[in-house]
């Protein structure tokens, strides 16, 4: 049995099954009418506990606490490992085998490498995606718990504002990860033939020789649902609920940065990959994070299309020149915008009889899931003022300016 984190049972009213496998990140505390602990000592999950010999209390062993749902650490590395191989090996290779075959038979000729790509891809990532539906039925539960509702208004209007400026704060960090793996590969000139496998090459070849829409499938649409089920949905469950909400989502940024492989784009991605989950987190919907994945992927493609219209397609791997000033300051403005999101979380207080709101109860850790349908609880958005305004003063103007910027700079041919 899966607990309910908002439970309405009492410890005497649960049986020993239920209460071992509820999960608690507390101990030696009473849980009040909603199952909320009342904790004296916190158990660390992320660090080993003593455990009684049950040989000296049979009832000791089923009573212990239980560590948060979902995967922790090293279960989430290998879970990236067997992610990375299952749909870049296990099932491309036959999917694009197939598609060849199939593809050959249909067309009454033979299809080129980039037709038959362009089709396997969307078939592997929405395999990857029902795989990755079918390890969180198995090892967290209901499907439920995903959050699949709809966001909340305020997240998502903060989050949507944000983007440009997230995403400027992207080249930049880009900038600096591909200076720096331009060193590595001075270093060690081996290094350079990993351009040839990233993905970043991939979509290059593609852009020239596939149309805007399919491209759109099978680079932004797929993508953003298969990686935001594994990454957010998946291991940022256990990670989160293991070590809290920022050390979690960093954690979770930083493997879904790793994912994508080569060095240079994976330090680019780290500040959206922060925003994505603070959103998440924050609308309780992972449909949030999937459209700002799509959005930032489509936008990326759309610029890409038409720079390659103009004849003038960069070189994927072609850093910016680093500037610090507009590092630190575009730094500054996602930072801001991730506080921002984050103070118009979704929260659960407590109502009493009259229908007046209490304080905010806080789960045993933190999550996605509402709290139960008829109980006390609610699910509202209180706004924090203070990192509202400083996000409202800087942030959307700071991400207009530099829109523009660019698109000013694209519109010149790149002379300005």
């Amino acid at each position: 049995m899966t607990p309910d984190l908002f439970s309405d049972e009492s410890d005497e009213e649960r049986s020993d099954e239920e209460h071992a496998s509820e999960g608690s990140p507390f101990s030696d505390g009473s849980p009040d009418a909603c199952g909320f602990a009342a904790p004296r000592t916190r158990i660390d999950a992320a660090k080993p506990q003593a455990t009684p010999d049950p040989g000296e209390n049979s009832d000791v062993d089923r009573t212990l606490p239980k560590p948060p749902p979902g995967p922790g650490l090293p279960e989430s590395l290998g879970w990236c490992v067997g992610w990375f191989v299952t749909v870049q090996i296990v099932l491309m290779i036959p999917a694009w085998l197939l598609v060849k075959f199939v593809g050959d038979a249909l067309a009454g000729r033979a299809l080129t490498q980039t037709e038959t790509t362009i089709i396997a891809l969307p078939l592997v990532q929405a395999h990857g995606a029902l795989l990755t539906l079918a390890a969180f039925r198995l090892r967290c539960g209901r499907l439920s718990k995903l959050g699949f509702g709809l966001p909340s208004g305020p997240a998502t209007a903060v989050a949507v504002l944000s983007m440009p400026a997230v995403m400027f704060a992207c080249t930049q960090w880009g900038a600096v990860a591909g200076w720096l793996w331009s060193l590595a590969c001075e270093a060690a000139p081996g290094l350079k033939t990993m351009d040839e496998f990233s993905s970043l090459t991939a979509i290059s070849e593609l852009l020239q020789n596939v149309p805007l829409p399919a491209l759109l499938l099978a680079a932004a649409v797929c993508p953003a649902v298969s990686e935001e089920l594994f990454c957010r949905g998946l291991l940022g469950r256990g990670l989160v609920a293991r070590w809290g909400v920022w050390r979690g989502v960093l954690l979770t940024s930083v493997l879904f940065c790793l994912l994508h492989l080569h060095p240079a784009h994976a330090g680019a991605l780290l500040p959206i990959a922060v925003l994505l989950h603070v959103a998440y987190l924050s609308s309780r919907s992972l449909w949030l994070p999937i459209g700002l994945h799509f959005a930032n992927n489509a936008v990326s493609l759309g610029m890409a299309k038409w720079a390659l219209s103009r004849g003038d397609l960069p070189d994927p791997h072609a850093a910016p020149p680093v500037s610090v000033p507009l590092l630190l300051v575009s730094t500054t403005m996602a930072g801001l915008a991730i506080w921002a999101l984050w103070s118009v979380r979704v929260r659960t207080v407590r109502v009493d009889a009259h229908g007046e709101r209490g304080a905010e109860v806080a789960p045993r850790w933190p999550t996605v899931e509402p709290p139960p349908r008829h109980s006390d609880l609610w699910s509202i958005v209180r706004w924090e003022a203070a990192p509202l305004i400083l996000w409202g003063l800087f942030v959307p103007t700071f991400g207009a300016l530099m829109a523009f910027s660019l698109l000013a700079f694209a519109l010149s041919g790149g002379e300005m």
